[in-house]
């Protein structure tokens, strides 16, 4: 199918942008999901944020944050992308809970962490050094300390 094709089918540019999104960040979810079965809340924060460090996953975190940016202007042209944003979150949520987190905790360390991921993914994106990736092994393994299950990076 051509592009003009696929654009005119989703509406827009954005539009198209964003099903390709969701579509991924669907079968991240479930990748990640998988190996949160295994992992403690600490880890799977740091098998998180391998997978979106990973340079083969760049393409998408671009787009990630780009569909972000435009969804703080136009928020009901990105409902769609609104509404899930928080997928990431409540499969922490389910792990912290698992832990032995009490819900109000889960959620809130859960929301925590996402926030903390993102904030040192995008920092990664806009300046990409040895510092950022050091910045996010020291909150995984203050997460490990604190409680957060092992860790490994």
């Amino acid at each position: 199918m051509h592009h003009t094709l696929l654009t005119y089918h989703f509406g827009s540019r954005p539009g198209l942008l964003r099903a390709v999104l969701l579509e991924a960040r669907r079968r991240d979810n479930l990748v990640i999901a998988e190996t949160g079965d295994e992992l403690g809340f600490a880890a799977l924060c740091g098998a998180v944020w391998n997978f979106y460090s990973d340079p083969a996953h760049e393409d998408r975190t671009h787009a990630f944050f780009h569909l972000v940016g435009l969804a703080v202007y136009e928020r009901d042209a990105f409902q769609e992308l609104v509404v899930d944003i928080d997928g990431l979150t409540h499969l922490l949520e389910a792990v912290a809970l698992r832990d032995g987190a009490t819900a109000a905790d889960a959620r809130r360390q859960s929301i925590i962490a996402t926030a903390c991921l993102r904030g040192l993914l995008l920092q990664r994106l806009l300046s990409p050094t040895a510092e950022v990736d050091a910045a996010a092994e020291r909150f995984i393994t203050s997460l490990a300390a604190s409680g957060g299950g092992s860790h490994t990076l």
